[in-house]
């Protein structure tokens, strides 16, 4: 452990924000250079960060740099020293740690120390800060050789009687610095951990806490601790992880990389890793599994564990094959230039062992990494040499009385307009994925996104009623605990918050064919709408969808393509990589609150009057009794009917005015009394707050489903329009955030003049820019319009004839689903401009369509 020091003599207009940068050898004023960042937030005077988990007895390189919105400068220079030798504690060490519990509302999150002396010692004073805050009471002793835990909550732990609390605020879940310092504010001990490697990662919500294997183990070492073994903490207790001895552990190794990061093919590509142990380190062993595209191997299959489809490579701290500096324990190996291959997958694992001289099947002497509990058993890098042209034709050949068109060129630079997402997987799972029927099956894939491997992750077909509508359709993805993904916006910005899961979108309209060849436009303005008018609403982003399931990347568009089992005799341009235009759609899980600094509470999907808990609030029921009393008391009536100040006591009343508003601004016709929406229950106010979701069924001119409410047959309304309908203090409210919003939104339909058009105008230059002949609304098109799987037999009518219909300029919508059963909502017809008579008009035309639609 050491402490970074530093002092901002000149802050300019702003404070800067400070970066530690350090490494075993000196990076001086290249950032690629070093080793290691370490913000250490915003100062306009001294500065500090703490370092913990240092290689014991070794040369450290560090130099500061600061920014602001002025620009950055580096320290003048750079500073060095050697870091303490590994020794037994003799003092107070951090033993345990439960910062993620499996039930989150149950406060049980706490630290414990160790008393390592042979004395008992005076606790008074002492403090654990940084991520939470808590001073240790006058008479806190924490005994000779015993623990001591500072806890949560008192109630949540009653069998351990050497314990204080609460303590104030909460252990991140996304890893942060525990402190503790002794009464004269000295640091004392800290553990820097993490949600997963070199950390446990099944210490990361699944229910076991994180133990130190020994207390003379480095305790700021990831490979110091491991899950509890019992898969329950131990607080106040021996940890079950616990070692006889210190040197049964193996080494501790952490900081694997590769580099390059995403390497073209014929490219070494050298991986190194840092392994240090006490009792010296034995041997670093590299294998490598090479998945080649159309021969995907998941971990459940045999062939994932057959030692013969990996290959060994020592890895190396002596100088050479690569290797940097030696005795510096960083391990390196190179990989060779003839094993990167174009979309090859290539996973690799590593094996340490000690120099203890005790065979390697001893338990305790030898690990591989990744750890036994991640979900993730490898390391992984993806080969790609980048995105190839793609051609194809809106109509290859003649269908329902219109004439085949041309092909068409659709350059690199058009492709790679919109970020490349590849799903590697195995093609008869991705086929009864999308189209096997079932939208409960999970299977095993590959997501690679900017240079990043996120392997072994499963994928669904998503939808309820509309999952197979279309023949475009949605995908799931969920990604493995402690590896979350890292999206980034249309602007290119990364989310603050990373994501567990998220849905991708078709831009595909299923039960509203009229509106194929939108492109997503019709989904992504409203979400963001919704939010610009102050409610909570997911946001969203343009996905470039491939999935790798042949060998074969793209195929001719005058060709014809057999065997594929996309369909019999299928033209090439449906067979290869490329799967279109999608949406991915933020979850409005606990990344969703976090995003938005909004407070921990419960987060339902409503469908069928029922709440699907889609996040658990930390001190809100772990039922989901919260959201049926709320519900009922909605829907009560007569004697049981609530008044006009319960709604306004338990309910966003703003929000619900808005949401209801822009539902019939922008033609949200498929919310249902009790489907199609979402509700948050914010804490501290105990009031619901409504948001948008579903919003596959926009800018429709005729009703859909209703519901009968309080007699009254109701179209399109959540259950909380009761609010509204009896009480005209608050009718004349919502009437009111109407006419604001027709002002501010919807009074010009000119493209760049009101807001609505300014912004609808913003996203379709995302898909198809203006004055560029070819765009990704056009490529979409020509993949989908008479895509095999593409449903519909070519009529301009109805809800799901989507073959053949994109761009269609006159569209005659079909009759829509009954108002609560009983009364029939007719037929409407959306016209846009067909200058050349042809029968279709393009993606300007939609979207001036949609701009007239709300103003």
């Amino acid at each position: 452990m050491a402490t970074l020091n530093g002092e901002v003599t000149g802050a300019g207009n702003a404070s800067p924000q400070i970066t530690f940068y350090w490494g075993s050898t000196d990076g001086g004023t290249d950032a690629a250079a070093w080793q290691h960042a370490a913000p250490a937030g915003s100062s306009s005077g001294t500065f500090s960060r703490i370092l913990t988990g240092l290689t014991p007895g070794s040369p450290l390189f560090y130099r500061a740099f600061a920014q602001n919105a002025a620009g950055g400068v580096w320290a003048p220079k750079s500073q060095a020293f050697i870091t303490a030798p590994t020794e037994a504690p003799t003092n107070i060490i951090i033993n345990e740690v439960h910062y993620d519990p499996l039930d989150p509302t149950k406060s049980q999150e706490f630290v414990e120390l160790y008393n390592p002396t042979a004395a008992d010692v005076d606790l008074a004073g002492w403090k654990i800060t940084d991520a939470v805050e808590f001073t240790f009471p006058a008479g806190t002793v924490i005994p000779a050789g015993g623990y001591f835990c500072a806890v949560q909550s008192l109630a949540a732990w009653p069998a351990v009687v050497n314990k204080a609390g609460p303590f104030t605020g909460r252990l991140s879940n996304q890893g942060e610095i525990i402190e503790l310092r002794n009464a004269a504010n000295q640091l004392v001990n800290a553990v820097d951990y993490g949600p997963g490697f070199p950390w446990p990662t099944a210490s990361n919500g699944l229910g076991p806490s994180m133990e130190l294997l020994h207390p003379n183990l480095d305790n700021g070492l990831g490979g110091s601790w491991r899950r509890s073994v019992t898969n329950a903490p131990t607080p106040g207790a021996v940890n079950s992880a616990l070692l006889a001895n210190a040197s049964l552990a193996p080494p501790a190794i952490r900081s694997v990389k590769h580099a390059p990061e995403a390497p073209v093919s014929g490219v070494p590509v050298t991986v190194t890793a840092t392994v240090t142990d006490p009792d010296g380190v034995g041997s670093v062993i590299l294998r490598y599994q090479m998945v080649d595209p159309g021969a995907y191997v998941r971990r459940t299959d045999a062939a994932f564990n057959n030692a013969a489809n990996w290959t060994e490579l020592p890895m190396v701290d002596n100088g050479t094959g690569g290797d940097a500096t030696a005795g510096d324990s960083i391990y390196t190996v190179t990989i060779p230039a003839a094993v990167q291959t174009h979309r090859r997958l290539v996973r690799y694992q590593i094996t340490v062992t000690d120099a203890t001289g005790i065979p390697p099947e001893v338990p305790g002497n030898s690990v591989r990494v990744p750890y036994a509990d991640d979900e993730q058993p490898n390391f992984a890098y993806f080969v790609y040499n980048g995105v190839p042209a793609w051609s194809g034709a809106m109509r290859p050949v003649a269908f329902s009385g219109n004439a085949a068109t041309p092909i068409q060129e659709y350059s690199p630079d058009i492709l790679n307009s919109i970020e490349p997402w590849h799903l590697i997987a195995n093609e008869a799972n991705i086929i009864n994925c999308q189209y096997g029927g079932s939208d409960t099956a999970k299977f095993l894939g590959t997501l690679v996104y900017r240079g990043k491997v996120y392997d072994h992750i499963t994928y669904n077909v998503r939808g309820i009623g509309s999952t197979f509508v279309s023949g475009k359709n949605k995908w799931g993805l969920k990604f493995n605990r402690a590896r979350d993904f890292q999206a980034y916006d249309n602007w290119g910005r990364p989310y603050a918050e990373t994501w567990n899961s998220l849905g991708l979108n078709a831009c595909a309209s299923p039960w509203a064919s009229v509106h194929r060849g939108a492109a997503g436009l019709d989904e992504a303005a409203p979400y963001r709408l919704y939010e610009l008018a102050g409610v909570p609403s997911l946001r969203t982003n343009y996905v470039h969808w491939r999935v790798i399931r042949r060998d074969a990347e793209v195929n001719d568009a005058t060709k014809t393509v057999t065997g594929d089992p996309m369909g019999a005799n299928i033209r090439g341009q449906y067979s290869g990589d490329l799967w279109g235009l999608y949406l991915a759609l933020e979850p409005t899980e606990g990344n969703f609150l976090d995003e938005r600094g909004l407070e921990d509470g419960n987060i339902y999907a409503i469908e069928g009057e029922g709440g699907d808990k889609k996040h658990q609030g930390s001190t809100q029921p772990a039922t989901s009794t919260d959201w049926s009393t709320f519900n009922n008391a909605v829907k009560a009536t007569g004697a049981s009917a609530r008044n006009e100040q319960w709604f306004r006591d338990n309910m966003d009343l703003p929000a619900l005015y808005t949401f209801l508003a822009l539902n019939r601004l922008t033609g949200n016709t498929d919310v249902r009394p009790g489907d199609n929406y979402r509700y948050y229950h914010r804490p501290s106010d105990n009031r619901w707050v409504i948001m948008p979701y579903d919003l596959d069924m926009m800018f429709i001119a005729a009703h859909h489903w209703g519901g009968t409410m309080d007699s009254v047959v109701v179209a399109g309304q959540p259950n909380s329009i009761r609010a509204i309908m009896r009480w005209p203090a608050l009718a004349l409210e919502y009437r009111n955030r109407c006419r604001e919003l027709l002002s501010l939104v919807a009074s010009d339909a000119t493209p760049a003049g009101g807001q609505f058009g300014q912004l609808m105008n913003e996203y379709a230059r995302m898909v198809n820019p203006p004055g560029q002949p070819l765009t990704w609304a056009d490529l979409d098109a020509a993949m989908w319009n008479l895509h095999p799987r593409s449903q519909g037999g070519g009529a301009n009518s109805g809800q799901s004839s989507h073959r053949g219909n994109f761009f269609r300029a006159t569209y005659l919508d079909g009759g829509r689903g009954g108002l609560d059963g009983t009364v029939a909502t007719g037929t409407w017809i959306r016209s846009l401009p067909d200058p050349d008579n042809d029968k279709f008009s393009d993606h300007e035309g939609l979207t001036q369509w949609f701009i007239n639609f709300s103003t």
